[in-house]
């Protein structure tokens, strides 16, 4: 295993290093945004507004980055949308020195941040691309994953550095941010069109056309579920922890989370390599349930909490994992592009439902119950799929 995925690193090396830089910028600008909206606007309110900017970027830019594709291919793809977060960084700086004078010009910054969220989405399907075998395809997008772990590690701390060294470090804070994006261009700039997946000749909308079968919809379901689930009980844990734990504890149990994303990919890689998709999926879908009922049962204890929200996200990792390498070995490029552009799009639009309809709860009956509500969801879910599968087998 390790000679294999040694190879395989260095294949995709240059694909790792650019996540590594765009998840650490990715990082510092989620630590910061809600913190930049209420210092622009001087108002609260606006701190939620500042996700939800980023989220909506990411959606809109997600459509570009398919059609880019389809045209110009993968790699000028991902390029543009890393160049867009450079800009949109440098636009947060702008209006954050303004100090309120052009609070608009920061929600449109955030909003061309969201090509950092696509260009980290983006990654992983590139290196899909790059690797010819589906086993390699598989270790290649849990590979990519790993290198969000290493900049999801860096990227808050920047913050942090700053802070401690300049009493108005906000704009600071975004030119680093444009400064990590743009270390993210040079592992890309010796990279050729040549070496992944040729662009498509055609690309009418009748090519474009996804043709649905249960397959699909099995895939999307698993990449859906398990994204919104995850960014509702990560989107909240540390208004919950915060009050809980005090901000210690809520240090941890986000560093947590994101272990259980992003360190664990290699091995979620492996047991897919070696078992195939359903059984992954019934590993994941039984550590998301476990995980879920200790955030339902343990939240008042930091350990078991901390233990719940790292499976949380172990399990998005197998949900992440399974569904990308699914459709990454569809053989027809057209529908492969296609799928893969419509599955990163449905994700985001389902990661801003999801936070929003997360706060509301919380807010309203609490962290438990949100917990609780997301593992019915997850439990009928599977059910409706169960289902699914066993009146297509029927037919058959």
């Amino acid at each position: 295993m390790a000679e294999f995925q040694y190879v395989v690193a260095r294949k995709v090396g240059p694909i790792i290093l650019t996540q590594v830089c765009v998840s650490a910028a990715v990082g510092l600008n989620l630590t910061v945004a809600s913190l930049a909206a209420v210092e622009v606007t001087g108002q609260e309110a606006f701190g939620g507004l500042s996700q939800t900017s980023i989220i909506i970027g990411a959606t809109m830019l997600t459509l570009v980055a398919t059609r880019l594709t389809a045209h110009a291919g993968r790699l000028a793809s991902l390029r543009c949308t890393i160049a867009l977060a450079v800009i949109g960084s440098l636009v947060c700086s702008v209006a954050t020195f303004l100090e309120g004078k052009a609070g608009w010009l920061l929600f449109l910054g955030l909003f061309l941040l969201g090509g950092g969220t696509v260009s980290a989405l983006t990654s992983r399907f590139l290196a899909a691309d790059k690797v010819e075998t589906d086993r390699a395809k598989t270790s290649a997008i849990g590979l990519v994953l790993t290198g969000s772990a290493l900049g999801s590690a860096i990227g808050p701390n920047i913050y942090g550095f700053l802070s401690a060294r300049t009493s108005s470090a906000m704009p600071f804070v975004f030119i680093g941010s444009a400064l990590v994006f743009a270390l993210g261009l040079v592992p890309l700039a010796w990279e050729r069109c040549e070496n992944y997946s040729p662009k498509l000749k055609s690309s009418s909308r009748t090519d474009r056309r996804i043709v649905w079968n249960l397959s699909y919809t099995v895939v999307f379901a698993i990449a859906i579920v398990a994204h919104s689930a995850m960014v509702s009980l990560m989107t909240m844990a540390p208004m919950y922890t915060d009050h809980l734990y005090g901000p210690a504890g809520s240090g941890i149990v986000m560093t947590a989370h994101l272990l259980g994303m992003y360190a664990f990919s290699p091995l979620v890689s492996f047991l897919f390599n070696q078992a195939g998709s359903k059984t992954t999926v019934t590993v994941g879908l039984v550590i998301f349930v476990g995980s879920i009922g200790l955030l339902i049962f343990l939240h008042d204890s930091l350990v078991f909490f901390a233990i719940g929200l790292l499976g949380v996200g172990l399990g998005w990792s197998v949900g992440m994992i399974t569904s990308s390498s699914l459709i990454s070995k569809v053989s027809n490029p057209s529908q492969r592009i296609a799928l893969q552009g419509r599955l990163d799009t449905s994700i985001n639009i389902a990661a801003g439902v999801s936070s929003i309809c997360s706060g509301f709860a919380v807010a309203r009956f609490g962290y438990p119950t949100l917990a609780s509500g997301i593992f019915l969801l997850i439990c009928v879910a599977t059910l409706i799929l169960i289902f699914l599968q066993r009146a297509n087998l029927s037919k058959g």
